[in-house]
Parts: structure tokens; C-alpha cells; sequence
């Protein structure tokens, strides 16, 4: 077990810096159904109520109007990803391995995915740096 796993303020700086990024995204996709002409704010809340959809239906829109990029789809690719990676760390255990393995999150009910401190500290960089890129991405596309 490294030092870093007894570290919680170094899991609590990583947890924190992923599920911010994809919150300000998700902010993103609010100013964009509040301010894009086939979107509204009650179609946010009322008929997009899932993430996936929202994001769905913001992705398609960017395809129609600025055309299909390579750069774009592989940010909107990394958008999934991120909300996977988001979901597993805010909403499973922390749990204590083995010695050799230190302390992992694992998806509690399958178990097929585990993480440990310094894999969340790296998609936390990750997380961080995409997210701005998908941002500046949607301010620019007006």
C-alpha cells in the first residue's frame, strides 16, 4: 500500500476535480438549451430529464450546424467517458484491498471496474483538461 492511499485529501482533490468537471459541463449544456433557439429550459428539465439525452440532442445539433469533426466527436466521445468515470467514483465505496492493491473504488454491484488513487489523480487531470476543451468548444459555436 502507498502513502497515497491514506491520503484523503489527495482522493477527496481528485473525486472533487472529476465530478466538477462533468457539473460544469453539464452547466454548459443548460446555457446551451437556454440559449440555442431549438432548446429551452423547460425541454431541459421537462422533456431531456437524462444527461444522455441532453447531450444526445446538444451533439446532434453541433454535427448539423458546424458539420462532423474528428476533434468534436472525439471530445464528445471523451463526455461519455467522463460521466462513466464521474458515476464510479461519486456513487461507490472506497474499500481496502490488499496490501499490494491499497485502497480501489469498485462499481458495487458487477465489480468489472476498479480504480485506484493514483488512476483517479491522472483522469482527474484528464477530466479537468476535457472538460475546458468541450466548453470553449460549445462558446465558440454560437
Amino acid at each position: 500500500m502507498e502513502q497515497d492511499d491514506l491520503d484523503l485529501e489527495n482522493w477527496e482533490k481528485a473525486v472533487g476535480k472529476i465530478v466538477s468537471s462533468v457539473a460544469r459541463l453539464e452547466g454548459e449544456l443548460l446555457l446551451k438549451y437556454e440559449t440555442h433557439n431549438e432548446l429551452s429550459r423547460a425541454k431541459y428539465f421537462n422533456v431531456d430529464k437524462s444527461l444522455s439525452k441532453r447531450f444526445d440532442k446538444v451533439k446532434s445539433l453541433y454535427n448539423s450546424e458546424c458539420g462532423i469533426s474528428y476533434k468534436a466527436n472525439a471530445l464528445f466521445e471523451e463526455f461519455d467517458n467522463l460521466v462513466e468515470l464521474r458515476n464510479l467514483v461519486a456513487h461507490n465505496p472506497v474499500f481496502y484491498e490488499s496490501a499490494d492493491k491499497g485502497f480501489r473504488i469498485t462499481n458495487g454491484q458487477s465489480k468489472s471496474k476498479y480504480i485506484n488513487i493514483s488512476q483517479i489523480s491522472e483522469l482527474a487531470e484528464h477530466a479537468f483538461s476535457t472538460g475546458m476543451q468541450l466548453t470553449v468548444l460549445f462558446r465558440v459555436w454560437q
